[in-house]
């Protein structure tokens, strides 16, 4: 088994431990890392309620469940990666291509979250 995770690259590696650290974060940190990511994609998401007006049943669930389905992200990105590697020369580019996975994905997590509650947000 250890022959087999010392054959995956450098960045597979990264991502599946990133992965593993960003789960148990956000699972400990109970949806900090949701509303960090928020803050980090809230002007990509068109016309929404200002955070510190969200209230109700749904918004710690939302946090927490954003919280925890990002950290797939890592794994898209290292897949990204890899098999980018060979047609990316430049580590530069390919990092800002893994970076950019993984602020698509918080935005694609928070315009799905906000979508299915946004009946939620229509008195804010």
């Amino acid at each position: 088994m250890l022959d087999k995770w010392k054959a995956l690259s450098y960045t597979t590696r990264f991502s599946i431990v990133a992965c593993i650290i960003m789960f148990v974060l956000g699972f400990l940190g109970m949806g900090i890392t949701g509303a960090l990511l928020y803050f980090l994609v809230f002007f990509a998401l068109g016309d929404h309620p200002h955070f510190d007006t969200w209230h109700g049943d749904w918004v710690w669930p939302a946090l927490l469940l954003v919280s925890w389905a990002f950290p797939i992200g890592f794994l898209f990105a290292g897949l990204a990666w890899h098999y980018l590697k060979t047609r990316i020369t430049s580590k530069i580019l390919l990092r800002v291509v893994y970076g950019l996975i993984l602020w698509l994905w918080a935005a694609l997590l928070w315009f799905l979250t906000i979508k299915i509650n946004a009946g939620n947000m229509a008195d804010l």
